[in-house]
């Protein structure tokens, strides 16, 4: 699917926001995108646009960060948003960075994809751990082979954990 807003310097902002009429137009275009979606566009200024360009232009940054960083986390990501559930994704807290945070009716969780190489690091994450309950997280830890297996049961677990409909 290649999808483009047709926004370029110099155009109104009122011009932008065409795509919002019909308010479902992006999620259309989205959501029919099989095996890939290309968005053909300027993002500095998609980024600078409310409503649901500056949404589109924030969610391909966030693709792209985790497909530098961990497929496993772009995986359970792109599960999560077709639940059409928002999670923070690499959130700080402190100096504690946070693979994705998901909240709902006071609850926040705090969940970590788990690769090999936190089979090395148990006293770390235990720590961790500890310290994000300490500061309100319930922590749920995920291996990324669970992810890449059997994701229904990931996001069953993860609607369970915080009472978000799966």
């Amino acid at each position: 699917m290649i999808f483009s807003p047709v926004v370029a310097p110099g155009i109104s902002e009122g011009a932008a926001r065409w795509v919002e009429n019909p308010k479902n137009l992006i999620n259309v275009a989205v959501t029919r995108a099989r095996l890939a979606l290309f968005v053909v566009a300027d993002f500095d200024i998609c980024r600078r646009q409310a409503g649901i360009l500056g949404d589109l232009a924030k969610y391909v940054d966030t693709v792209e960060k985790l497909r530098k960083t961990s497929k496993d986390e772009l995986e359970l990501f792109s599960l999560m948003v077709v639940q059409g559930w928002n999670p923070r994704v690499h959130h700080v807290e402190r100096d504690i960075e946070i693979d994705f945070v998901l909240t709902h009716e006071g609850k926040r969780l705090a969940i970590e994809v788990d690769g090999p190489q936190h089979e090395n690091t148990t006293e770390q994450d235990k720590a961790r751990d500890t310290f994000l309950r300490g500061m309100g997280y319930d922590v749920l830890r995920i291996p990324g082979r669970a992810v890449r297996e059997t994701p229904s049961l990931v996001i069953k677990q993860i609607g369970d954990c915080t009472g978000l409909p799966v």
